[in-house]
């Protein structure tokens, strides 16, 4: 492991100014980036907790809780992770205020939501070569292929959230510290699964 994917899993504010360098990359047509502005609202909740959660999103007219494996959008986003817990992504900051507010922690025993914007980082990856990363960082069974889906996933050797928005466009969702590392794997994948159509006549 060279000195920058060192410093990107000590979380360094040089490690995050380097990912702002880099970004956006395109390489054959498929685009990496952050998604800017986006707030990363975690929403946990045990089974008598639900309907404070709901009424929370019902609120903001949005969906009841998302099913497993599944995701609902557009902006925001409803993600489910596992039978407590759900992220709702949004770039609206009155949405997350929102949720915040209605779901603050002590005011349900059962039920809270936590801003987690600034430890997570959302990278999106659209283009024809999306598939084709995937598949060389993770197992090809956790890879949704269906708009709408979500799972999490071991990328290489670190967690990440998969979100699969359309057939070629995804998010993932890594603790932030570990996003310049995400970004030089996806980044070493691109340019090789890429490489053999660039170097045709």
């Amino acid at each position: 492991m060279n000195a920058n994917m060192d410093e990107s899993l000590t979380g360094s504010p040089a490690a995050y100014r380097e990912l702002d360098e880099l970004l956006p990359l395109t390489v054959d047509s498929t685009t990496l980036r952050v998604v800017e502005g986006l707030r990363v609202m975690c929403l946990r909740y045990l089974e008598h907790g639900v309907q404070s959660v709901e009424s929370a999103l019902l609120h903001l007219n949005l969906k009841a809780l998302p099913q497993p494996d599944t995701c609902a959008g557009p902006d925001p986003w409803q993600v489910w992770i596992n039978p407590t817990e759900s992220l709702v992504l949004t770039t609206q900051s009155a949405v997350a205020d929102s949720l915040l507010n209605a779901l603050q922690p002590g005011r349900d025993m059962l039920a809270c939501a936590l801003d987690q914007s600034a430890g997570c980082l959302v990278l999106e990856l659209t283009g024809r070569h999306v598939d084709g990363v995937l598949t060389r960082l993770m197992e090809a069974s956790a890879n949704p292929q269906i708009g709408g889906q979500s799972t999490r996933v071991r990328l290489m050797d670190i967690s990440a959230t998969l979100i699969r928005i359309d057939p070629n466009r995804v998010f993932l969702a890594v603790d932030r510290p570990q996003g310049l590392y995400a970004f030089q794997w996806i980044a070493y994948v691109l340019d090789t699964v890429a490489e053999p159509r660039l170097s045709k006549p």
